[in-house]
């Protein structure tokens, strides 16, 4: 189900926030479980066989952070890495078990394996949402949230099948407030506004510029030769439709997130021709980054062993946290803007 889509907008949304409002008046537990149904149906509608790979994961890493919680010193590190190892195991299996197995046979002369494994969607964004929870758990840093309020930090919708990455402290106290959270005029209007935007940028400016970049990348597919003009406007075409279409589509998440209780972070705040197109879409790997950095050093309570070891991770540690001034205040400047033609303060 993609947030442009008719069974988006005037089926699953309306009902969903019309089911959340009329029960937040009562009781939050129940919004909450609401929203977290709603979250499970739009996952399940694109492949409902693929349901139970999701509600596995969840449970799975809300059991070990469970145990990381109720332990302390070797324990917990162990638990910590049985955790993360069995998120990547997974996360191997369905996204390069394919790859490796056909390099290894084109290596050896045999065929490659006809059945291929169909990519969960989504499978990165919830895989590495839970590992950074795992290990803010092993940290110390994040409470032991209930089930319910864990399923739905997880599966929240409009962040689910195409992210961007949030941290846990970010997503899960707007779930937490002290009163049932109600729809106010002003969330509804500013997201409705955030919404419109970005189907606008989604359907007429990505879609639109489609309409030129495809015919040279079919032609090129088909063993045409275009010309030196035909492909530098395929590949700017190209450049400007992927933009439009991650900034339409991450505008359309931040509006209906705002008729939700969240209010998500923006993933691309520039338009490309404010400055280079590169740099604008390395924007979107922020919040990876940014996750990495939280979650880099160790757990305070666990032990320290003298030697060289230690010291050398604790060098590499350095250096991959150490950044120039002059570029952190180029990041803090760029951050200053707006997300498109959105000022911040409506995001």
């Amino acid at each position: 189900m993609l947030f442009n889509s008719y069974v988006f907008i005037f089926l699953f949304l309306p009902i969903s926030l019309v089911i959340y409002g009329a029960l937040a008046r009562f009781d939050r537990r129940w919004a909450t479980l609401s929203l977290a149904a709603a979250s499970l149906f739009f996952y399940g509608w694109w492949n409902p066989s693929y349901l139970w790979l999701l509600c596995l994961s969840i449970l799975f890493n809300f059991g070990v952070g469970r145990a990381i919680a109720g332990s302390a010193g070797v324990q917990r590190r162990r638990f910590l890495v049985i955790g993360i190892a069995g998120d990547l195991l997974v996360l191997f299996y369905f996204k390069y078990f394919n790859f490796l197995v056909g390099t290894l046979a084109g290596l050896v002369g045999l065929p490659e394996p006809s059945s291929a494994i169909v990519l969960p969607i989504g499978i990165s964004f919830f895989t590495f949402t839970q590992i950074a929870f795992l290990v803010d758990m092993a940290r110390g840093d994040a409470p032991a949230y209930d089930f319910l309020r864990y399923v739905v930090f997880v599966t929240f919708f409009p962040h689910l099948l195409a992210g961007p990455l949030y941290h846990h402290r970010e997503i899960m106290p707007q779930f937490a407030a002290p009163a049932p959270p109600r729809a106010r005029g002003e969330d509804l209007a500013v997201g409705l506004t955030i919404f419109v935007i970005g189907l606008f940028k989604k359907v007429v400016l990505a879609d639109g510029i489609a309409f030129y970049a495809a015919p040279v990348f079919d032609a090129a597919a088909g063993g045409g030769n275009p010309t030196l003009v035909e492909a530098w406007g395929g590949a700017l075409a190209y450049g400007f439709q992927l933009y439009y279409d991650f900034s339409g589509y991450s505008d359309m998440a931040i509006g209906a997130a705002r008729w939700q209780p969240a209010r998500r972070r923006a993933a691309l705040r520039q338009p490309v021709p404010h400055h280079a197109a590169r740099r604008a879409l390395a924007r979107r790997r922020l919040d990876l980054r940014r996750m990495g950095r939280a979650s880099r050093t160790l757990p305070d309570d666990q032990p320290r062993v003298a030697g060289t070891a230690p010291t050398a991770r604790l060098g590499v540690r350095t250096l991959r946290t150490a950044r120039p001034r002059a570029r952190r205040r180029a990041h803090l400047h760029r951050r200053s803007g707006c997300v498109g033609s959105i000022p911040r303060d409506l995001v």
